[in-house]
């Protein structure tokens, strides 16, 4: 079964703490975070992203942004990803 966890609208340094504490409780858990929201992606809040997806592929679970915001997906190209990178399942890359 996937954890499904809804990102805030500003997932930046603010929200950091709060965020890490509800995706590290998922851990040894598929994870889907609901990106529908999202208006802003700081580096701090990629950075937090970024981490979890690879300790999620290390346990062999995955870890996707379901229905990104088309902000979400511009900040992620700007902050020098591609788009599509959490949309895929962290097991599989």
């Amino acid at each position: 079964m996937t954890k499904e966890i809804s990102l805030p609208a500003r997932v930046d340094y603010a929200a950091v703490e709060a965020l890490y504490a509800e995706i590290k409780e998922a851990r040894g858990e598929d994870v889907a975070l609901d990106g529908s929201q999202v208006k802003h992606l700081g580096a701090s809040g990629l950075q937090l992203l970024l981490a979890a997806w690879k300790s999620w592929e290390q346990d062999g679970h995955s870890l996707t942004v379901t229905s990104p915001s088309g902000k979400f997906s511009e900040h992620i190209e700007m902050l020098g990803l591609d788009k599509a990178h959490f949309s895929k399942a962290g097991a599989e890359q």
